[in-house]
């Protein structure tokens, strides 16, 4: 029937979002332990970026989001694991979309030179106060920016964790009405 349907569409979606939680909770435990397993493999950053851009349409497209691509054709590659990098842009496009302002915008700009990569992903949202700022790439830090009955809690301190242990670097820009700047750089490798 459509409430049983319901009902299973309910199970399905608080299983799997407990299930990535879990996932992230293991993840900050091992980067905390120093055995956060990274692969190191050439990794085309330009197709990655567009493709965790495009799984971001839905939510986007429910919240009248626009995701925008910025690339500069010398992004090539790195030396990474593309699970990991993926996992850390995920979660910042997907803090983007759904607190960001609806109706708002999300760019995904990157670029590189002959030593790193840089990501910036920036969304026109509320803004983070200073006093947050300073505490929220803490582990299991928890905040009232909400979304759909969700607190921010572990997606940026994991972003940290995973780009450090590529041997990047993880920046925040943000004033309250003024949107978000999250910037990532990455070491091309070895």
């Amino acid at each position: 029937t459509e409430q049983t349907r319901d009902y299973v569409d309910a199970i399905i979606t608080s299983t799997t979002r407990l299930a990535r939680l879990i996932d992230n909770v293991l993840d900050l435990t091992q980067g905390a332990a120093g055995g956060l397993p990274i692969e190191r493999k050439p990794l085309d950053i330009e197709p990655l970026l567009r493709d965790v851009a495009g799984q971001f349409e839905t939510l986007a497209s429910d919240r009248a989001v626009t995701i925008a691509l910025s690339l500069r054709p010398n992004i090539g590659e790195i030396i990474g694991d593309q699970r990991r990098i993926r996992q850390a842009i995920e979660h910042v496009i997907d803090n983007g979309v759904r607190f960001g302002k609806e109706g708002g915008r999300v760019l995904v700009h990157g670029e590189g030179s002959h030593r790193t990569i840089r990501i910036i992903i920036s969304d026109d949202g509320p803004g983070i106060d200073s006093r947050t700022q300073a505490r929220i790439f803490g582990a299991f830090a928890r905040f009232d920016r909400k979304a759909e009955g969700e607190t921010v809690g572990l997606g940026l301190p994991l972003v940290r964790q995973l780009i450090e242990a590529h041997g990047g670097t993880v920046a925040l820009v943000s004033e309250p009405g003024e949107g978000t700047i999250i910037t990532i750089d990455l070491p091309r490798g070895d």
